[in-house]
C-alpha cells in the first residue's frame, strides 16, 4: 500500500485554496442577497404607478423591513453559530427570493408588507453565517485585509441590482422581483 506524504508546503497551498473560495462564495453570496433587498428601491415608482400604492404604505414597508432585519442580524448571529454557516446562509438567501417572488406577484398592500417583512428578517440570515466562515479560515493578521477586500461584496450586489433592476423594471414592477425566476 502506498503511503501519501503531505508537506508543510501542501498544506499550505491547498489552506490558501480553500481560504480564498471561501472569501469569493461568500463574496458572490452576500452580494446576492442585495438583488433581494435593493430591489424593491427601484421598483417603488413603478409599483406607485402600476398598483396605486402610496408612499405612506411603502415608506412603512421599508421602516418595518430595517427594524426586523436588525433584529434578525442579532438573533440569526446566536443561531448561525450553532448551524452550518453554509447551509444557513443559503436557506436564508432561498426564503429572501422565495418572499421576492410572491411579493412580485402580489397586489394588495397586506400581503406585499408581510412578504417584504419576512424578507427583512431572512436578511439577517446573511451576514452572520458570512463572518463566522471567514473567522475560521483566515488568520487574525490578515482579517483585516481580507474583510475590506470581502466588504466590497456590498458595492458590487448594490451595484449590480441597480443595473439590472432599472434595467428590468422598464418592462413592470413585476420584473424587479421576479427575474429571479
Amino acid at each position: 500500500m502506498r503511503q501519501l506524504t503531505t508537506t508543510p508546503q501542501d498544506v499550505a497551498k491547498k489552506f490558501q485554496y480553500w481560504q480564498t473560495r471561501t472569501i469569493v462564495a461568500t463574496m458572490i453570496g452576500y452580494a446576492m442577497f442585495y438583488f433581494v433587498r435593493k430591489n424593491l428601491s427601484i421598483a417603488m415608482p413603478a409599483m406607485q404607478l402600476e398598483l396605486g400604492i402610496t408612499k405612506t404604505d411603502l415608506g412603512l414597508f421599508l421602516t418595518l423591513h430595517g427594524l426586523l432585519y436588525g433584529v434578525s442580524r442579532f438573533a440569526n448571529g446566536i443561531l448561525g453559530d450553532r448551524v452550518n454557516s453554509r447551509y444557513f446562509m443559503v436557506t436564508g438567501l432561498v426564503l429572501c427570493a422565495f418572499c421576492n417572488i410572491l411579493f412580485g406577484f402580489s397586489s394588495t398592500v397586506l400581503i406585499l408588507g408581510i412578504m417584504w417583512v419576512l424578507n427583512g428578517w431572512f436578511q439577517g440570515m446573511g451576514f452572520p453565517p458570512c463572518v463566522r466562515l471567514l473567522t475560521h479560515w483566515i488568520p487574525p493578521k490578515q482579517l483585516a485585509t481580507k474583510m475590506s477586500i470581502w466588504n466590497t461584496s456590498h458595492s458590487i450586489g448594490a451595484g449590480l441590482v441597480v443595473i439590472i433592476c432599472g434595467y428590468v423594471v422598464n418592462l413592470g414592477c413585476v420584473g424587479a422581483f421576479s427575474f429571479l425566476l
